[in-house]
This record gives structure tokens, C-alpha cells and sequence, in this order.
């Protein structure tokens, strides 16, 4: 493979063409040793065009040399040749420099005049006695511009551009780059204790390690993490080369691979670049090819760092174990947190041009990602995921309604894998693809949800091919690590992402309702079952019948249907007002918005890990009916919360009116279980005190009245803790702002303290910065509870969740002032926000 070499272009006038013979001559040494290469207008050979390849040379040449005569500034080809060298040495791609051959006013000349000439001395040559010395003293000055440009090491321009594009774009149509959008990974890297992660939180940690292999899912950004590093570490003049192992051809380890890398990366001599200290190499995509580890030892040779990092499918088949790699530090890259995900989306709606205060658009977007990704469960919370659906859900919702919306996005990353997986972008094909997987996800739905071995997929195949036509090819390009199924290192063949599963499973199911409504009404029945809520939920995105709404409808009115909703009146909340001191008056202050909303996002984190563990313990206890009806509750409210999201339009008003009762009595029914009267209470308490005086963790040095009044005091406060929750689900479940009518018709039919609170938080959580509408309603329920001395509870809770709601966003300070004084609370100002 060649070595360094710049091209030199000479621009000259045709009169002065015996100076460029000259300046050749002495530039002699420096061709031969291989460091230049010139070109002229002279050199373009018989048949070409001589202006078009004139052009082409110029733009190609690390260096013009122009031949600065009065003749060459007074023609018109000349000068254009130099403002061409000019504008394109503005821009870094190239060095000019003027060689004065005769007296002329050249300083004057546009922009000419700011560049060193040559030679040194600024004398024009023809002034010299001895012209050799003249020309010695150029070809010095060029080989001093040829030893700048060999180590003079930048990332190119072209190349920073074309790494730095995504795959999204803007509703103004403004190129989005890596920087506008990118958030740090939510990246662990194991630490020296068996059980010890480490999260890595910026560029400078990670260069913390000298080996260090970070796998993640597909889509993970492994990718942009990688170009992200590279570019970071060029900002802080670190030397760093980023090698895609998808486009190493050779299979014997060769620095060649690494030369095409840095000339396509960097400007500047490679053999220069990587004589320096503390060089860093990024490996992307490393594949489990025979040859990957002996170019890791190559890499090992000459780089002080080595960073890989390669699909978490390639890691455990072919590297977690492998000896070659003990002494790498391993990390992985993890789906983003609620924390990140809202800096994600902050950044997005900038590029978007969103102005003025952006948190209820926020938190809007948060409200329509968090019910597609449903709690992590189905779609990872990736970065390109979370732009995917950001895009799609505002700016590509097709018009039709043969899906939902929800259901859209779905489809809209489905049919972008196929695509990139090779398959054509035609009706017939993708309806093909289409019907293929659904009818394989309902095959694996009948082998209990498990991948299906390699007989039973043949079979399936065979089966399949004796009803429709499909061609191998195209299942070849479903059927791939690319594509959306896979086997799984012999383990059954199943689909990579699990949303696409579940939604082709919903797409059968709703496809062929009337054949298969027995299996829809036992999910239905069985809701508590994690996979049989998702699966009802993604039949309800390709349902257009309103049987199966019917039907959900009435499974949760039958839930724990023994138990009446709670109405919160004085009666049922007495028993919180032992727990007031236990709950605060007043919220701690944070110094900015951002910061409580960051305070917040992580409790989203934390009751997510929760509800995980609770529905894996759920699996363990399906044999225990009350817990299933007080889950099945839980995954119907938010089975028909997804149905209000997506299908309000479609549904009259009484229909939404009565799911909304629904979803709102269940949550109120869960609600009612832990509100007991005072001699129920008593009972319950002296039965867990009987419960724990057996235990080993008794305290004996307390009385039986100490230990029976913290037992109560603890059971009342979580019983406060159940109902808010409870509620706030039922909140989060009908959050959508065009149902309000909706709401408040059904708050006013209710006339409950219970249902005046859910229309409260609906209001709050569906206002644009404490808006006309939330005032009023915050004024009326406040002033109606505060005032009427019956019980000290509901004005609490309204205080609380206002103050929350007043510090995650930002408010007028007139209005802030305003709901601080009709709470009788201290008024302080918040900080403002760096960012």
C-alpha cells in the first residue's frame, strides 16, 4: 500500500511557463522521495477536457502553488484558479501558496495579500542575482508546508460529516446530526468484585480502562457511542482511530487496515500519527470470525488502548470466555433510564425548534413513548427506539385506520427492519412478510410462547408453503440476524425484539377474532399473566371490532367485584389523620425545575425495577386467585387505558365515558381493600403484633402499647401510600387531554372526594404549565376541602401533589406566588436552569 503523499497543484500563466520548469527541477529530492506529486494544467493528457480535468486536479491537491506574476493577476483563468484555492483553503481542505516571480502589486489583490509567500524573504524571484538561490528557498518553504501537513493530524471534515448523520430528521427538514441528540449511554462496566458494576457517566471514565470490551442489544447505540468517543477525544486532542470491523476484507492482520482508516479519518502522515504515545483504537461490530482475535493482538501491539465493542449475541457465543481476552475490563450498554430519556427528548424537540417552556411538551412525549415501550417490557428503551417513535408518532401518523396509532409505531419499526434486512419496499412483498409473521408468532403462541426447534419450524415452513406463496429468499431475509427471527444458537427460532411478536400475535388474533375469540376471552380472563395482557393489548392495536373492548370492560367490573369503591368521604380517610404528622406540609425545595424533574424520573426507574419484580414474583403465585384479581386489575386498567389513547376517536362518548368509570372504580376498588373501620383496623393490628412478637426481630425492652401503636402507625401510612398509588394509576391510565369533558362529566355523577381527586391530578397532568383551567380547579376542590373542617387529608394530598407539579414545571412566579399563598406555604424562588 502507498505512503504518504500530497499532490501539488500548479497554477500558473501560460507566459510563465518556463518558471515551472524550474520550480520542478528543484523540487526534484522532494519527488523522489516520494512525499509530493505535482500537477499542472500541462500534464492533462490528449482526450480529456482540458477545463473539466483542470477543475478536477485542483480540487483533488493538498497544495496550489500559484505563480504570482502581474500577467497571471491581470488573466481571468488565473484568477479564477486562485479564488477557487482560496474559498477551498478557507475551508481547510488544502494550503495555498503564492510564489512571487516578478515585481507586482500583489498585496492588494482580494484576499491574496494574507497569505505567506514564498520566497521567505517576500523578494519576487526575477529580483535575486543568483535565481537558483531563489528557487532553493521556495522548495525550502515547500518543505516546510509538506512537514506541517505530515503532522498537522484532524479529523476530516467530510469524515466527521458523514459519521456524525442520523437516520432521523426534523419537521423543518434540517439535517439532525450525533451531536444535537446525543445523551451518554446508560453504560455499566463490571468492576474487580464478582457482583460490583460500575456506571460510567462520561468519555473521561471510560479512558479509565486500557482493555475494554462493552457489549449491547442491536439498536443499542453501539454504534454513535463509538463515533461519539472518537469525536470527543479529538476535541481534547487525544489520538483515537475507530475501525468498523464489518468493512475489514483481509483475513491475515494487516496495518494496511489500519492506514485506509486513518487516511479516510485523519489529515496528516500515518506513519507520523502512529509513532505518538497514548494511542487509542475503537473497535466497532466485532464479529466471532476465526481471524477477530489475531487482529485484537495486532491492535494490542501498537495502541495503548484498545476498546471494543460488539453485539451482546457475539459476545456470550464466541468471547465471554474466551483466555485471549482475561485482562478486558467488560461493560455493557443498558436501556436508558426515565432520566436520559428525558434528556433525549429535550434535545429532540429543540431540534424540532420548540421554544418558550417545553415541560408539558415533555411531558407529553414522555406519556406517549412510556405507553409504547410499556414499562421496558416489549421495546427496549434505546435511544434509536425512542427517536423511532418520537418521529413517527409526530411526524409520519398515516391517515388510515387499519392500526392504531400506537400500533403504527410499531408497524413503522417492523417495516424499517425489513427493509434494512434487504427485503423490497413493495405492498406485495411487505404484505407477504407481513402475513408470514404472524401466522409463525401464533405457531410459536401454540408451543406455549417457546422458539420452535428446527423440525418443528420446518414443518411450520412446509405448512405455510403448501397455503402461500413466499419465496425462499424472502424468508432468508426474515429469517436472519437482520431481520425479525432468528434460531437462537440452536435454542428454537423466535423473534429477536419481542414487541414483533407480540404485535403479529395481535395481528392474527384480531385478524381471525371469530375463529380464535375462545383464546382472546381466556387472555382476557388470565390478564394477570404478563404475556397475556401484552398480546390482548397488541390485538386491540389491529382490532376494529368492539367486542373484545366489551369484553375487557367486563372483566374488570368482575374484578374483586365484592369490594365497592372507595369514595375517600370523612368516614374512610379518619383513619389517615393519625398519620398527618408523617406526612409532609410542605415539599423540600430544589435549587432548579430540572433538578426535581430529574428527582422524579428516577423514582419512575425505581418503580419500574419494582413492578418487574413484582410480576416475576406474580409468576411464581398464579395458584393465589385473590392476587390475580388484584393484577388482573392492574394490567385491565392498563389494557383499557391503551384503548382511550389510541381509539378515542373511534369510540362514542358514552363508550369512553364508561371506560373511564371503569378504569376509575377499579383503581378505587383496590383502593377500598386497606381501608378498613377503626374495629377491623384494631383487629388487624393486634394480629400482626401477635405475628411479630413470635418473630426473631422483637424488641422486648417496648410495651405492648409502643410496639401496637408503631404497628399502626405503619400500617396506616402504607394504607395512605396503597390508595395514592392506586389512584395515580387510574391518573396515568385516562391521561389524555381531550377526554376532559369526559372527566369531569363523570367527577360531577360520582360528586366523591375520591373522584374530585382524580379529576384534580387528570387536570394537573394534562394542563400546560398551571393553565386557567388547572387554577380553577385547583381553587374549587382546595378552598371546598380546606375550608369544610371535615377531615385535614384531602387538602394535604391536593397541597402535596400541587407543590409537586408546581416545582417539576415552570409556572409565572405570579401564579406560583399566588397557589403558595392559598396554601399558606413560604413562596421560594426557584433557580434557573444552566441548561
Amino acid at each position: 500500500m502507498k505512503g504518504f503523499r500530497l499532490e501539488l497543484y500548479c497554477s500558473y500563466f501560460d507566459g510563465d511557463a518556463v518558471s515551472l520548469k524550474k520550480f520542478e527541477d528543484h523540487l526534484a529530492s522532494l519527488k523522489a522521495s516520494g512525499v509530493i506529486k505535482t500537477v499542472n494544467k500541462g500534464k492533462i493528457t490528449a482526450g480529456q477536457m482540458i477545463g473539466v480535468r483542470q477543475k478536477e486536479l485542483l480540487e483533488s491537491a493538498d497544495i496550489v502553488v500559484c505563480f504570482i506574476s502581474a500577467s497571471f493577476l491581470s488573466d481571468s483563468s488565473c484568477a479564477e484558479e486562485l479564488h477557487r484555492a482560496i474559498e477551498l483553503s478557507s475551508g481547510g481542505r488544502k494550503r495555498v501558496v503564492p510564489i512571487i516571480l516578478n515585481p507586482c502589486d500583489w498585496r492588494k489583490f482580494p484576499v491574496l495579500g494574507e497569505y505567506s509567500p514564498l520566497p521567505s524573504t517576500e523578494k519576487a524571484i526575477s529580483l535575486w542575482e543568483e535565481e537558483d538561490s531563489a528557487w532553493l528557498d521556495v522548495v525550502q518553504g515547500i518543505s516546510c508546508v509538506v512537514d506541517d501537513i505530515r503532522n498537522c493530524f484532524e479529523l476530516r471534515e467530510e469524515y466527521i460529516s458523514s459519521v456524525s448523520e442520523i437516520e432521523f430528521c426534523s419537521k423543518n427538514d434540517q439535517a439532525v446530526s450525533i451531536d444535537d441528540v446525543f445523551v451518554f449511554p446508560n453504560l455499566f462496566i463490571q468492576g474487580d468484585g464478582v457482583s460490583e458494576e460500575i456506571s460510567v457517566k462520561s468519555i473521561k471514565d471510560v479512558l479509565k480502562y486500557r482493555k475494554l470490551i462493552i457489549e449491547g442489544d442491536q439498536q443499542s447505540g453501539k454504534t454513535k457511542f463509538a463515533v461519539h468517543m472518537l469525536l470527543e477525544m479529538n476535541k481534547n486532542s487525544n489520538p483515537c482511530l475507530l475501525i468498523d470491523f464489518n468493512l475489514i476484507q483481509s483475513r491475515r492482520p494487516s496495518e494496511q487496515v489500519l492506514r485506509r482508516a486513518f487516511d479516510e479519518q485523519w489529515t496528516g502522515d500515518y506513519s507520523q500519527w502512529i509513532e505518538q504515545e497514548e494511542l487509542t483504537v475503537i473497535v466497532d461490530n466485532l464479529s466471532g470470525c476465526e481471524y477477530s482475535l489475531n487482529y485484537i493482538s495486532l491492535l494490542e501491539g501498537i495502541f495503548s488502548r484498545v476498546v471494543i465493542l460488539c453485539s451482546a449475541d457475539v459476545y456470550d457465543s464466541y468471547f465471554v470466555d474466551e483466555e485471549k481476552l482475561a485482562e478486558y475490563h467488560t461493560g455493557s450498554i443498558r436501556p436508558f433510564t426515565h432520566v436520559k430519556q428525558e434528556k433525549l427528548i429535550k434535545k429532540w424537540i429543540c431540534v424540532q425548534g420548540a421554544i418558550g417552556d417545553t415541560h408539558a411538551l415533555i411531558d407529553k412525549l414522555e406519556n406517549n413513548i412510556n405507553s409504547i415501550i410499556l414499562d421496558n417490557k416489549v421495546i427496549p428503551r434505546y435511544p434509536f427506539f425512542i427517536l423511532s417513535i418520537l418521529q413517527t408518532y409526530e411526524s409520519f401518523m398515516p391517515q388510515d385506520t387499519q392500526i392504531t396509532a400506537y400500533g403504527h409505531c410499531y408497524n413503522a419499526l417492523i417495516l424499517a427492519r425489513l427493509i434494512k434486512s434487504g427485503v423490497d419496499n413493495s405492498d406485495s412483498n411487505i404484505g407477504t412478510c407481513l402475513n408470514f409473521c404472524s401466522r409463525l408468532a401464533y405457531e410459536i403462541y401454540q408451543n406455549s410462547g417457546a422458539g420452535l426447534s428446527e423440525d418443528q419450524y420446518l414443518v411450520f415452513i412446509d405448512h405455510y408453503k403448501s397455503k402461500f406463496i413466499i419465496s425462499d429468499a424472502l424468508i432468508n431475509r426474515i429469517v436472519n440476524h437482520f431481520g425479525l427471527v432468528k434460531n437462537n444458537n440452536g435454542c428454537g427460532y423466535h423473534f429477536i425484539i419481542e414487541y414483533s411478536y407480540f404485535f403479529f400475535l395481535g395481528r392474527f388474533l384480531s385478524g381471525t377474532y371469530s375463529d380464535n375469540s375462545k383464546i382472546v376471552t381466556g387472555m382476557i380472563d388470565s390478564s394477570y399473566s404478563r404475556n397475556n395482557s401484552l398480546s390482548i393489548i397488541f390485538t386491540i392495536h389491529h382490532a376494529h371490532s368492539q367486542e373484545i373492548v366489551d369484553e375487557i370492560l367486563a372483566h374488570t367490573m368482575c374484578a374483586i367485584d365484592c369490594v365497592a369503591p372507595a369514595s375517600l368521604d370523612e368516614s374512610e380517610t379518619a383513619l389517615f389523620n393519625r398519620v398527618l404528622n408523617d406526612i409532609p406540609s410542605k415539599l423540600s425545595s430544589f435549587n432548579s425545575v430540572d433538578d426535581a424533574r430529574e428527582e422524579q424520573r428516577s423514582y419512575r426507574d425505581a418503580a419500574e425495577h419494582g413492578k418487574a419484580d413484582m410480576e416475576e414474583e406474580l409468576s411464581e403465585m398464579e395458584s393465589k386467585p385473590l392476587v390475580n384479581e388484584v393484577f388482573k386489575c392492574y394490567k385491565n386498567m392498563e389494557i383499557l387505558g391503551q384503548i382511550l389513547k389510541n381509539k378515542t376517536g373511534d369510540l362514542e362518548i358514552d363508550a369512553i365515558y364508561e371506560i373511564v368509570e371503569v378504569i376509575c372504580d377499579a383503581s378505587l376498588r383496590l383502593s377500598k381493600m386497606m381501608l378498613t373501620d377503626e374495629d377491623e383496623c384494631e383487629k388487624f393490628i393486634r394480629y400482626l403484633y401477635r405475628q411479630y412478637k413470635l418473630s426473631d426481630d422483637y424488641d422486648p425492652s417496648k410495651t405492648e402499647a409502643q410496639h401496637l401503636a408503631e404497628i399502626k402507625r405503619i400500617y396506616v401510612f402504607r394504607a395512605f401510600i396503597w390508595v395514592m398509588q392506586n389512584i395515580e394509576r387510574a391518573v396515568a391510565s385516562i391521561n389524555k387531554k381531550e377526554i376532559v369533558d369526559v372527566v369531569n362529566r363523570l367527577a360531577e355523577d360520582k360528586q366523591t372526594p375520591a373522584y374530585e381527586l382524580i379529576r384534580y391530578f387528570f387536570t394537573l397532568d394534562t394542563s400546560e404549565g398551571f393553565d386557567e383551567r388547572a387554577k380553577a380547579e385547583f381553587n374549587s376542590i382546595y378552598e371546598k376541602y380546606a375550608k369544610s373542617k371535615k377531615g385535614e387529608i384531602i387538602p394535604r394530598v391536593v397541597s402535596i401533589r400541587t407543590q409537586y407539579y408546581c416545582r417539576t414545571h415552570k409556572i409565572p412566579e405570579s401564579i406560583e406566588q399566588s397557589v403558595y399563598s392559598t396554601l399558606g406555604i413560604k413562596y421560594e424562588p426557584k433557580l434557573k436552569s444552566l441548561t
